[in-house]
């Protein structure tokens, strides 16, 4: 841990702006809360924000042998990070934690509102003649499995009513996978267009040959159908031939990044201040460094940290332009309008509400500051094996179309200035506040 990031760093617990080194630990001087220091790394995440994954597990599986389980962790972790086709893996460790802490019920619905809506990035504007999405994260309140492969399915779907109330009644959407009680799961919903005008459109809930849940109406809103437009989209397409390929995707990710410091660069000389929000075990912006920019590549979880800086730099150190945080984005540890430029690469789409995210970043950002977005899905493939698999070992999975990523900044109030898709499905931008 350098010494320069201390001016950036701010209690999680309190936001006081001053944290003290004594030994192995930094100290608020505000609230006087404690947080380790564990290889060089801050852990700045509130006590209570986190727990032992290996006593949660063995409690519920009744294992009692806990240098099993991490090991079984261990392994799964590495062989996620280094080894992608080796996915499976991990996901069996987290399946058979799954299995024992849930099993379906049988499907015996008495709930007249089984879902609540927790998120959607409605942008009402839609083709004509086309089918279009739009993401809608609901949660089941009710004490049942809400799922899409019984013998009475649950769909989500939707009614249209033209602007003479006449009803157009809509497609299905299949959830991805089963939704258990208390779960929540951000839904792709198809929408099929008809023809240019005013409509109003109710989302909810269907069981088929049984009901619509017209008690529990989702979604109310107004959706303004165009013919679609002639003009070419000021988005850059990638021209690259065959599959999708990471390594070129991660090396465009880098030129978006380096184009964001090049813009800023343009109104400033001075040494600028990066962030990085869930890094993994490799940063971008350690990836892709660039001279005179000071970063900090921070995620939620420690093992990965400590793996990306023994793997980048073995036992040379860390660079004195470079470091890393352990903390939770829900509750940042640094002071508003730290950074020049905060990078997320290909996370996120599992943030749970992403406009707060983007609120959040915002907040961290100096005055003419950036937010790079890399790495984002830009295509809705809900029937994509790796999507569900992803879905079904816990991971929080959305996809999103470039309608949906412009509600976010105008809700938001940032604006992209940049905006990139590679291989038809990867996502780029760079976006600044509206003020400026």
């Amino acid at each position: 841990m350098h010494t320069w990031i201390d001016a950036l760093l701010a209690c999680p617990a309190c936001s006081a702006p001053i944290l003290r080194k004594t030994g192995a630990l930094l100290s608020c001087s505000g609230c006087c809360a404690e947080y380790p220091v564990v290889d060089g790394i801050p852990l700045l995440i509130p006590p209570d924000d986190y727990s032992d994954a290996v006593v949660d597990i063995s409690e519920a599986t009744g294992i009692s042998d806990a240098a099993r389980i991490e090991r079984a962790l261990t392994t799964a972790i590495r062989y996620r990070l280094h080894r992608p086709q080796l996915r499976s893996e991990f996901g069996g460790v987290v399946d058979r934690y799954v299995e024992i802490q849930r099993s379906e019920s049988n499907i015996a619905d008495n709930s007249l509102q089984p879902l609540s809506l927790i998120a959607e990035y409605f942008n009402p504007t839609f083709f004509a003649n086309t089918i279009d999405h739009r993401s809608i994260r609901v949660r089941n309140q009710s004490n049942i499995v809400i799922a899409s492969s019984d013998e009475k399915p649950f769909h989500l779907s939707y009614w249209l009513y033209d602007t003479n109330d006449n009803p157009i009644e809509g497609i299905r959407t299949r959830l991805p996978i089963p939704l258990q009680p208390g779960d929540e799961l951000t839904v792709p919903l198809q929408i099929k267009l008809p023809l240019p005008g005013i409509y109003r459109i109710d989302v909810l809930l269907v069981r088929e040959h049984e009901k619509w849940f017209f008690e529990n109406i989702l979604l109310t809103r107004q959706l303004t159908v165009v013919d679609f437009p002639g003009a070419s989209s000021p988005i850059e397409f990638g021209d690259h031939p065959g599959p999708f390929d990471i390594e070129i995707d991660l090396k465009e990710s880098g030129n978006v990044f380096k184009r964001s410091i090049e813009f800023l660069k343009e109104n400033s000389a001075r040494e600028l201040l990066a962030l990085e929000i869930a890094c993994g075990s490799d940063p971008l912006t350690l990836r892709f460094s660039v001279p005179g920019v000071k970063a900090i590549a921070s995620d939620l979880a420690l093992p990965q940290l400590l793996l990306g800086a023994a793997g980048r730099f073995g036992n040379n150190g860390i660079p004195d332009m470079f470091d890393f945080v352990c903390c939770n984005f829900d509750a940042p540890p640094f002071r508003g309008g730290a950074f020049d430029v905060i990078v997320i690469a290909a996370a996120l789409h599992h943030m749970r509400d992403l406009v707060a995210t983007l609120k959040m970043m915002k907040r961290l950002l100096n005055f003419g500051g950036a937010i790079v977005l890399v790495r984002e899905p830009a295509k809705i493939a809900a029937d994509d094996p790796t999507f569900l698999s992803e879905l079904k070992n816990g991971f929080n999975e959305q996809q999103f179309v470039l309608a949906e990523y412009h509600e976010m900044y105008s809700r938001a109030n940032i604006r992209p200035i940049y905006e990139r898709i590679d291989f038809d499905c990867s996502y780029k931008a760079i976006c600044v506040s509206q003020s400026d």
